[in-house]
């Protein structure tokens, strides 16, 4: 291929010499150049020694004598528009849409007619994503030609922004391999290799100290290991690595109790972490945002076994799904999970944790150098067929003095890129937000195209299945479904985000899709669309799907417009209404309330969409014939003959444990065998929870548990008195109904939205306030063991006779049917001045 290519990146570190020089050897070959261009001869973040010799490519330092952060973005755009304009390579590679040499090399290959290649490692779940930033993207992304990316999740990403999918190489992050696998061999094999070490087996963390990196998660999660296993064979921990957060990472550890057993060698550079690597017996990657994670693969060449957060780009890729194959993968908020794999490794014999290192080294073999060189050859020519193309279509448009009608604006955009003399077509005509144009052009229900009788399925798009990150929402989705399918109609998921399936049981003939599926596909195909969710990108990329192939959808907030919610980010909401979700709720044929409240909420959105009330279930089976409480009391002793007041949701601060620490510790003395035990997630609100409850002297009267699933989740139930959420806000609880089937009597606030259980005095319901929280606590627990039993009874028949899935999935169908096929509408569908 005798191409000359011009690639860029901030500063060459071992990593970036090794891609680019099987790069340069591999255009080499075929007699093309490599003009490889750092901006800076050092950076602050990663402060890399490195030799420049010989290379087999150009090496160009744009600013040798600076430090990459003392630049200007407008010093680097312009010199690397000096420098493109100077050599004027066939194809340019970027990494990255966001920095200033990108950007200019994206403008220059636009008006010199160069194909440029996007090299990216971004996914969707490395940070919140905000609608307006996302449109920018994609106005960004469809610029280039092609794209070399990590490996599936990013692949996923970028075709939500618009890079189609046939154009995408995957193959972008990779390390030499051979090098880290012999010199950790060498140092194996030498006397000296593990003097200064610290004794093995160790588990091994390689990171930045950084708040994304969750290394003080991981500390608490060691500490937690340790206190679960004798002290004679219990592993140490290595942290190395330095950076802005090394005093909390310092702070966690010298807390932690096991101080003495947490090393901290420093920033290492390449050669000198191969021993490192070489003497541990497992690695750890706890990270919360991790593009790729390319000490993962070093670790994965030196032959060990891998332990790493599910953030990781590389996670799907070097942590097969294959259980125990090269390692496990767990949540990084999760501590009580990080803990368990950690004590999981530990126990594995070293021929069982040798095996596993030896397959990992077998897959990351895959994904070296030579793997980034074939990708990058594979786009060049990709991106050049893409120019040919887009030149060819613009030398036809402007031949006939205009653009066809019949071609769709995102395909004209994507065709004429790139042609600095093209001419634009015009824009669509604004559409109309007024409620009568909205609702003269919304699908009525029974009202949809011809080609409807060639649809069948219904769809329900959610951001995940993940427990852990999407709370209720989960058990909700699954419920609904599960019920549906057992009418009889097909029933798909799509997430665009992974799930977590370990003990999440997916419900017969349900079927799950996750981010790899072509949506829009999907989507023609549907009857009908249910979507659950606010302000996140799959509801917003659903319903103008929908729109477009007209199909009928429904939204489920799942109490996304409570007023609480709705105070937080506000501004941006209103924003985010104003332009985006407005329509998107306007446009429905109807919208889901799971609460008599959220009718009024959906209504404010929207006051003219129709709206159908239908509160969660509940599947009482499960629940059944808990375990004895003796189980979970062999775990955590300190629950034996007390009194188990149960907090299980999220542990969020909308869910009110201020107000619980506040009630509990008013009534601490006079009910001293009361013991609280929390179970759920840490979502930010554990922390502030635990200091309250430490400052009052309760720390030995609560119990965290973490989250919990399946028989897990069941010994928590059963070792249960009573239950309790002073919510602030909340959209139709799935553990309140859990707990009315665990027949436990129930405290909850109104924000729960569940004034029917105090009118068939089936549990206690208060404002969300100190005081009368402390007032129905106080009720609840001087009430004798038969009126609290009277009270679990009430509960248990009210879910029974109105809450099973059973029950609330046929009225669901009833809405589906009214929506693709027309006639009356059910009892459940609401008219605009409707109440329940």
């Amino acid at each position: 291929m005798s191409t000359t290519l011009a690639i860029s990146f901030t500063n060459f570190g071992p990593y970036h010499l090794a891609r680019l020089r099987a790069l340069a050897h591999a255009l080499g070959a075929g007699g093309g150049r490599l003009i490889a261009y750092e901006i800076a001869g050092t950076e602050r973040l990663y402060p890399w020694v490195r030799e420049q010799g010989k290379e087999l490519f150009e090496w160009v330092t744009l600013f040798p004598n600076r430090t990459l952060e003392t630049l200007s973005r407008s010093a680097c755009s312009k010199a690397m528009r000096e420098a493109l304009q100077r050599d004027r390579p066939d194809v340019v590679a970027a990494v990255g849409y966001s920095r200033p040499e990108s950007m200019a090399i994206l403008r220059w290959a636009g008006r010199e007619r160069r194909p440029a290649i996007l090299m990216s490692e971004s996914q969707a779940v490395d940070h919140p994503r905000v609608w307006w930033k996302e449109a920018v993207k994609r106005t960004r992304v469809r610029r280039f030609s092609s794209a070399l990316v990590g490996g599936p999740p990013h692949r996923n990403y970028l075709v939500d922004l618009g890079m189609p999918r046939e154009r995408i190489v995957m193959g972008y992050n990779a390390v030499d391999n051979d090098r880290y696998a012999q010199q950790a061999e060498r140092a194996r094999q030498s006397v000296e290799g593990c003097q200064g070490m610290p004794r093995s087996p160790y588990f091994l963390a390689v990171n930045r100290f950084a708040s994304e990196k969750n290394l003080v998660r991981l500390v608490r999660a060691y500490a937690r290991y340790r206190i679960s296993v004798p002290k004679e064979g219990a592993w140490d921990l290595v942290l190395c690595g330095d950076g802005p957060d090394a005093s909390e990472v310092d702070e966690a550890v010298a807390s932690c109790g096991f101080a003495d057993s947490i090393h901290r060698p420093g920033f290492l550079q390449a050669d000198e972490l191969s021993r490192w690597y070489a003497f541990a017996s497992a690695f750890v990657h706890p990270s919360m945002m991790e593009p790729w994670g390319l000490v993962v693969n070093e670790a994965a060449a030196c032959g060990l076994p891998l332990l790493i957060s599910e953030r990781a780009g590389c996670g799907e890729t070097l942590v097969p799904d294959v259980p125990d194959t090269t390692g496990r993968r767990f949540d990084p908020r999760d501590v009580e999970a990080m803990s368990r794999c950690l004590a999981w490794m530990a126990a594995l014999s070293a021929a069982e944790r040798q095996a596993m290192g030896r397959r990992a080294s077998e897959v990351v073999a895959e994904w070296g150098p030579e793997r980034f060189a074939q990708g990058t050859l594979e786009a060049i020519e990709l991106a050049m067929q893409a120019q040919n193309r887009r030149r060819v279509s613009s030398r036809k448009l402007r031949a006939v003095g205009c653009y066809p009608t019949e071609t769709p604006w995102s395909i004209v955009t994507e065709e004429v890129v790139g042609d600095a003399r093209r001419s634009r077509p015009e824009s669509r005509p604004k559409m109309s937000h007024s409620f009568s144009s909205t609702l003269a052009n919304t699908p009525k229900p029974g009202t949809a195209s011809s080609n409807r009788k060639f649809r069948e399925g219904w769809l329900h798009i959610c951001n995940g299945l993940d427990p852990i990150r999407d709370g209720g929402m989960v058990p909700s989705i699954l419920g609904m479904t599960g019920a549906l399918a057992g009418i009889g109609g097909p029933v798909n998921i799509v997430t665009p985000t992974p799930s977590r399936l370990g003990d999440t049981i997916i419900p017969p003939n349900v079927r799950l899709q996750g981010p790899e599926t072509e949506l829009e596909a999907v989507v023609r195909t549907a009857e009908v669309i249910h979507m659950h969710g606010l302000w996140q990108a799959q509801t917003r990329r659903g319903a103008r799907l929908a729109w477009r192939a007209d199909v009928p959808y429904l939204i489920a907030a799942h109490g996304m417009a409570e007023p609480w919610a709705m105070r937080q980010k506000a501004w941006k909401k209103k924003i985010y209404t104003a332009l985006v979700e407005g329509k998107n709720l306007r446009r429905a044929a109807c919208l889901h309330a799971l609460s008599r409240p959220e009718i009024g909420h959906l209504r404010t959105l929207a006051p003219r969409t129709p709206i159908c009330y239908i509160p969660n279930g509940v599947d009482p089976a499960p629940l059944e014939n808990l375990p004895d409480r003796s189980s979970l009391e062999a775990e955590f002793p300190e629950l034996k003959d007390k009194f188990v007041l149960l907090f299980y949701s999220r542990i969020h601060v909308k869910k009110g444990l201020d107000l619980l620490a506040q009630a509990f510790a008013r009534i601490q003395r006079e009910h001293p065998q009361v013991h609280l035990l929390l179970a759920g997630n840490d979502d930010g609100a554990l922390g502030p929870f635990l200091n309250r409850i430490n400052d009052d002297g309760l720390t030995s009267r609560v119990t965290w548990v973490g989250h919990v699933s399946g028989e897990r989740a069941r010994r928590v139930w059963g070792a249960a008195d009573a239950f309790i959420l002073p919510s602030y806000s909340e959209g139709f609880s799935m553990a309140i109904l859990e707990a009315l089937v665990c027949r436990l009597p129930v405290l909850i606030t109104t924000a729960c939205h569940f004034s029917e259980l105090a009118d068939f005095e089936g549990g206690i319901v208060v404002e969300p306030v100190i005081d009368e929280v402390t007032r129905g606590l106080r009720d609840l627990l001087e009430r004798s063991p038969d009126q609290r039993a009277a009270l679990g009874a009430a509960g248990r028949a009210l879910v029974e006779q109105k809450y099973t899935w059973e029950q609330q999935g046929q009225r669901l169908a009833d809405v589906y049917r009214w929506m693709s096929g027309g006639g009356n509408p059910p009892e459940a569908v609401l008219g605009p001045d409707q109440e329940p």
